[in-house]
């Protein structure tokens, strides 16, 4: 199954965060965003990139 994980207008809002890295890749506590999807579809950290 493919997974894709984008990004809208409202990433703006995180710009401070965001600006050397995607939004995916910001950290939410041990884990980064895009981990989180991982985790919840049961998925790799490979698949999900």
């Amino acid at each position: 199954m493919a997974v894709v994980i984008f990004e809208d207008e409202s990433c703006r809002r995180l710009q401070a965060l965001t600006y050397a890295r995607p939004t995916c890749d910001l950290r939410c506590g041990a884990l980064t965003l895009r981990e989180r999807v991982a985790a919840m579809l049961a998925l790799s950290g490979d698949e999900a990139a």
